[in-house]
């Protein structure tokens, strides 16, 4: 993986998570599909990230910045995998990519 891409996501994530302690295993897709608002198109790249061994499993993360979302509080948390529940837009879709016993179960109820 280029070097300026593996820090980019570095970046992204201390950002947008609070993580500082997080290392990139290796990239898991590259993803094209129309964005989940407004339809446009959307392309995401998805890593596989490692947490150091001491990263809590929940905290509080307060965005610096000067973006829409500058001086709002996020919450946090480790989930145990594979999830109860899926992600938003199908996030977590290329789970089982990495390790098939983490592919999210969806039932169906009717």
């Amino acid at each position: 993986m280029p070097q300026g891409l593996k820090e980019a996501v570095l970046r992204e994530v201390a950002e947008e998570t609070g993580l500082l302690a997080a290392t990139v295993a290796r990239k898991i897709a590259l993803e094209d599909k129309p964005h989940p608002d407004t339809g446009q198109p959307q392309r995401t790249s998805f890593f596989f990230l490692q947490a150091s061994a001491d990263t809590s499993d929940a905290w509080d993360h307060q965005v610096n910045g000067d973006g829409d979302d500058a001086g709002l509080t996020f919450a946090g948390r480790l989930l145990p995998l594979p999830l109860e529940q899926p992600l938003a837009d199908d996030q977590d879709a290329w789970l089982g990519h990495i390790d098939p016993r983490w592919t999210t179960v969806t039932v169906c109820s009717q």
